[in-house]
């Protein structure tokens, strides 16, 4: 089963089928979800979502609109496509901490009006529909904030509509252009929408009110581009399809494509019946000052009053070089005749009739010709008069509805094959989005069909359907749900004996990524099938959660402050995952408590070691100051005992000889008595 993705942070949903309501575990947003009941349905509703987070919102109104038409109770694609209308995407709010809408697409209309909206209140049941009239008050206060902006704002003559910046951030050409045209309107008086100049002063605020009221009051809107990519950039796509879609209300409005090095054909679809301007002819600023005036000011320039000039001698002979089939020199002798008489419109029509190797003004009207724009036969109606002018005018506009029903023709089959084309390539998108073989069989068949059918055999080659081969071959492989790099899938069964470079296998495998049906893995190198890495991911996150709770645990059970510190790290790396910041916190501010419970009690020992230490110090030295006492007494009493002795030492009888023998023993045990004393000092 397909994985539902958040529609405003695009992270994984944990949905069950029968759920109506969810919270996101990374963003934390309560949203309602389509019913999971069907895995097809699923992979739609991603994509639409991923359209819509990347603003592209007509794109992904069309996928929301498919899932009604198969699925038309589901509430939650009518609620799509009221937010693809009003523009909606969900951003952070860093006050509150949460996502809070923002939008890019401002209407008049309410959104409590829109039938979208209805069909998704009445489609959905009480929890549901709590959570939708909920998002639509919030969406609502929005509207009614830029709407009190709008209100002030002054109304504009032109819109201009361009790229502003390309991939690498430079400024395109597109944005020079605009300001050139900018510079010369505004020097003509007319009031212009320039982002790059009239939002410059809008720094820090929201801009769609301006744009909106620009959008709104703007008579013209002129959609410059240099590559046809540049015209279906999200952004400007976005304000030339408002545009648009005003037009078909106020018919007062008009539209204007400025090109320059583009193919008409490869322009969007939806300018195939719009005038345009090319940039890159001779007096394309002039032409569309004009236009643009004849539009804002209902002016018109005056038809310029001429009389038909006669026709001279070089003329008639360049008729008769005409009738003589000699071409070459008829245009020469026009040529010559109009050097003499700028205004000889028989002259002019020769010069036409030359140019296409005919010899009489009769077979412009039996023949199929392009007088549109030709500026011979303009001059030539121009300067005539009576039944000349009549006939030429005749001719010329028989000559124009040939000439533009052809091109219609020529530009209808085009745009059949064309739009065919666009809604294969749609299909083959969303196929390529179901991330499965099957879908990229479906590829195959689809592109094999066009190309027999030679609908775009440019685009639907047989390279598009190796490739697409390539690619089912590769999502077999990624079906086991693993992560895979390169040269295992390589090696594997599905590509066994064929020679495919890996830089081959590289670019089909990022090509996959950016079509949504592959992705790449979490080890380095590696690819795996959609989901499958978030899976990983969510795995490896809540295995770290598990762990940060057991080392939580053990430290509530050790008193061990660094396991609590290790936990908070474990507990942060996981991100927005449950309560994981607020755990994280907690362990530690518990991990600081018990590390200042254990350094105040290892202060304490150290404090108490410190003091029986100094007083061990001070009983030694008591007991070392009574020792020395007792040997200066001991040693006073020897030297007193060795002077009895030395006094008597030569006598051998008497008194005498008794006090040397009484003070030999004495000194004796005095010398022991001393000895003992020392050895006991620091012995306590």
């Amino acid at each position: 089963m397909a994985i539902l993705k958040c529609k405003m942070c695009g992270g994984n949903l944990s949905v069950t089928e029968g759920m109506k309501i969810v919270e996101c575990d990374f963003c934390g947003t309560t949203q309602t979800v389509p019913n999971a009941d069907d895995e097809k349905k699923t992979n739609l509703f991603n994509r639409a979502n991923r359209l819509r987070i990347a603003s592209e919102f007509d794109r992904a109104a069309g996928i929301y609109e498919s899932i009604i038409a198969e699925f038309p109770t589901e509430a939650e694609a009518y609620w799509g496509l009221c937010l693809c209308k009003y523009g909606i995407e969900y951003v952070d709010d860093p006050k509150a901490a949460e996502k809070i809408p923002t939008c890019h697409r401002t209407s008049f209309e309410s959104i409590f009006n829109d039938s979208n909206y209805n069909q998704a209140i009445s489609y959905s049941d009480s929890v549901a529909k709590g959570v939708y009239e909920s998002e639509a008050k919030a969406i609502d206060a929005l509207q009614k904030d830029i709407l009190s902006i709008v209100n002030k704002e002054k109304p504009f003559d032109v819109f201009i509509c361009y790229k502003e910046t390309d991939e690498l951030g430079n400024r395109t050409v597109d944005s020079v252009l605009a300001q050139d045209i900018y510079d010369h309107l505004t020097d003509r008086g007319f009031k212009v929408f320039f982002a790059r100049i009239t939002l410059e002063d809008k720094l820090g605020q929201e801009y769609e009110p301006y744009i909106f009221a620009a959008l709104n009051s703007a008579k013209v809107m002129l959609a410059i581009g240099t590559d046809s990519e540049y015209y279906n950039a999200v952004w400007v796509k976005n304000e030339w399809s408002r545009y648009l879609s005003l037009m078909h209300n106020d018919r007062s409005k008009t539209l204007v494509p400025c090109y320059r090095d583009v193919d008409p054909y490869d322009m969007p679809p939806e300018f195939k019946n719009l005038q345009g301007q090319d940039m890159g002819k001779l007096g394309f600023i002039q032409d569309l000052t004009r236009g643009i005036t004849k539009i804002i000011r209902g002016s018109a320039e005056k038809p310029t009053v001429t009389t038909s000039a006669p026709t001279g001698a070089l003329t008639k002979r360049g008729y008769f070089f005409l009738e003589d089939g000699d071409f070459k020199s008829a245009d020469e002798y026009f040529d010559k005749a109009l050097d003499e008489n700028p205004e000889d419109s028989k002259a002019y029509a020769g010069k036409v009739l030359a140019s296409l190797h005919m010899k009489d003004v009769a077979e412009l009207d039996d023949s199929f010709v392009k007088l549109y724009e030709d500026k011979n036969f303009e001059r030539a109606i121009k300067f005539s008069s009576g039944a000349d002018k009549a006939q030429l005018e005749n001719i010329k506009e028989n000559a124009d509805r040939k000439w533009f029903i052809n091109c219609f023709a020529v530009d209808l089959t085009k745009y059949a094959l064309k739009k065919e084309s666009d809604e294969i390539k749609e299909k083959i998108s969303i196929l390529a989005a179901s991330a499965t073989a099957d879908a990229y069989d479906e590829i195959v068949r689809l592109c094999n069909d066009a190309y027999t059918r030679k609908v775009n055999r440019g685009y639907f080659s047989a390279t598009l359907v190796e490739i697409a081969k390539m690619q089912a071959n590769i999502i077999r492989v990624l079906d086991d749900g693993e992560e895979h790099t390169v040269s295992e899938i390589k090696e594997s069964k599905y590509f066994s004996g064929q020679h495919v470079p890996d830089y081959r296998l590289e670019a089909r495998l990022n090509e996959m990524v950016k079509a949504g049906s592959a992705e790449v893995g979490l080890s380095a190198g590696s690819y795996c099938i959609i989901g499958a890495a978030e899976k990983r991911k969510q795995k490896q996150i809540k295995d770290t959660y598990a762990r940060a709770e057991k080392t939580m645990t053990e430290a509530k059970n050790s008193g061990d402050y660094q396991a609590f510190f290790s936990a908070a790290e474990l507990y942060a790396s996981v991100g927005k995952f449950r309560d994981s910041a607020f755990k994280s916190d907690e362990c530690r501010q518990l991990g600081e408590i018990r590390k200042a419970e254990v350094e105040a009690e290892h202060a304490r020992q150290e404090a108490e070691r410190k003091a029986a230490e100094e007083k061990r110090l001070d009983e030694i030295k008591a007991h070392n100051d009574k020792i020395n006492a007792q040997i200066a007494e001991a040693d006073k009493a020897l030297a007193t005992q060795k002077a009895i002795y030395a006094k008597n030492a030569g006598k051998i009888f008497g008194a005498g000889a008794k006090l040397k023998k009484a003070a030999n023993a004495e000194i004796a045990r005095l010398e022991s008595e001393i000895s003992n004393l020392r050895r006991s000092l620091n012995n306590f």
